[in-house]
């Protein structure tokens, strides 16, 4: 099962995350999706950490840094629809929720074996506007923020 931890935050509610779901782990996943924001989660070292549409980033990440016990890694904060085959991401940050600047961001997202096995092969990658995301070019261009 790729059930990974029942996180407990104030505010937050009950949160459950699931690690590399594949297979029936990830339509079991998808009864906690909203049909236009998808999932959200992080891609930390290669591994994929998801939950629902809800709560963000900012309110999971204090409680899943007690859980992921690595002391350095780049924290990828995405959210996946798999109806659009599509990869947004909302930060870019380290274990404490500082930015970090990561020139190759698109390379690593498409090396995600977790993230082609869901989204497929093509899937798109986007960007939001924020101080958490560095600029980073997809497919020879900056996306349009948003």
């Amino acid at each position: 099962m790729a059930h990974f931890a029942s996180l407990v935050g104030r505010g937050v509610g009950l949160v459950e995350i699931f690690l590399n779901p594949h297979g029936r782990e990830w339509y079991e996943l998808q009864r906690y999706a909203d049909p236009i924001d998808g999932l959200r989660g992080y891609l930390i070292d290669g591994d994929l950490y998801l939950w629902g549409s809800l709560p963000l980033h900012r309110d999971v990440h204090p409680l899943l840094r007690e859980v992921i016990h690595l002391p350095e890694g780049t924290w990828f904060g995405i959210q996946v629809n798999r109806r659009l085959a599509r990869c947004l991401v909302s930060e870019v940050v380290d274990r404490h929720g500082q930015p970090v600047d990561v020139p190759s961001a698109e390379a690593v997202l498409r090396r995600s074996k977790p993230l082609t096995s869901l989204l497929g092969e093509g899937f798109t990658i986007a960007r939001m506007a924020s101080q958490l995301v560095p600029d980073f070019e997809v497919d020879g261009c900056l996306p349009a923020d948003g």
